[in-house]
């Protein structure tokens, strides 16, 4: 039995023997294939540096391994697009609200620009219709207007701290308004030249011609009065404050002749004039520096009372 033992023992550690044997041989052979493999990558890569010998092969191999790697990129390059595409959709979406929301803030400021560069616009045109005048003047705002319709009245926003008066003349960029007929602290109501309760004596800038025009309740109407059928006053003829009764300076627009009808049967023509001032739509308004003679005056005596109309018998 010993002796059986003792040459299986024997056994064994030849056939270990020859593994390790081989094994180490093995490990010789694969070194020396490295090494093999890596001095003809050295030589390759020079000779490619020095003589390009390799770019043709080099092309062929590109296109072979190309549709490879797009085949293996496909899958992070799909990735990465529709993370791409789902940020710049949400930052798209931001950056939309955030130009609506400045395009709503533009439009109103744009609005309010609109309405100052139209009152900056009223405002010039006041200072221009009284440019070359010596009138002390005064600007003014319409607070409202007098709801009664069967007077025509406005209450402004100036009033005895200002200075204002009774008997103020009232013009605007274009023409005579009216005349300041009651006086508050603060606020002052004016009656305007259409109203049927007012008249102011005018002139004919193109022949001199002097008359009293007295408005009809109309807005856009008033009427040139006691002008006799023969005398020369033709459409389009422009009248003006005569300077007459020591309340509108000289010179100021009133109206421009809008008709003239002649009725042989009657002493006087029926003459209408359209105001000069722009009634409907004027905001801002120019206060006339009263003289000591009109600053005087009553309320009677700022409406003076209405030529009786003619009466057929």
């Amino acid at each position: 039995m010993r002796g059986r033992g003792n040459a299986e023992i024997i056994c064994l550690i030849r056939k270990t023997g020859g593994i390790i044997k081989q094994i180490f041989v093995t490990e010789r052979s694969q070194v020396a294939k490295l090494l093999i493999a890596c001095s003809l990558s050295i030589v390759c890569m020079l000779a490619d540096f020095q003589y390009q010998q390799f770019d043709k092969f080099r092309v062929r191999v590109s296109k072979i391994v190309y549709p490879l790697q797009m085949l293996v990129d496909a899958p992070f390059s799909g990735y990465e697009q529709v993370v791409t595409y789902l940020r710049t959709r949400a930052a798209l979406q931001v950056e939309n609200a955030v130009l609506h929301q400045e395009d709503l803030l533009l439009k109103g400021q744009l609005q309010k620009m609109q309405s100052l560069e139209i009152e900056n616009n009223r405002l010039r045109q006041l200072l221009d219709a009284t440019a070359g005048r010596k009138d002390k003047l005064s600007v003014a705002n319409i607070l409202h207007i007098e709801p009664d319709p069967y007077s025509q009245q406005v209450v402004i926003n100036r009033g005895k701290a200002q200075g204002v008066v009774l008997g103020q003349p009232v013009i605007d960029a274009s023409g005579v308004v009216g005349a300041i007929i009651s006086v508050d602290a603060l606020t002052s109501k004016a009656i305007l030249v259409t109203d049927a309760n007012f008249a102011v004596p005018v002139e004919n800038t193109r022949n001199g011609l002097r008359a009293i025009v007295i408005g009809t309740g109309s807005r856009d109407t008033l009427e040139l009065q006691h002008v006799p059928n023969t005398v020369d006053i033709e459409v389009h003829d422009l009248l003006v404050t005569s300077g007459f009764g020591g309340r509108y300076p000289f010179g100021y627009p009133v109206g421009e002749v809008l008709a003239v009808e002649r009725d042989p049967g009657k002493p006087f023509a029926t003459i209408y004039v359209k105001p000069k001032a722009d009634l409907a739509r004027c905001r801002e308004i120019l206060l006339v520096q009263a003289n000591k003679e009109s600053s005087a005056l009553s309320e009677k005596e700022i409406l003076p009372p209405r030529p009786e109309k003619e009466t057929k018998l």
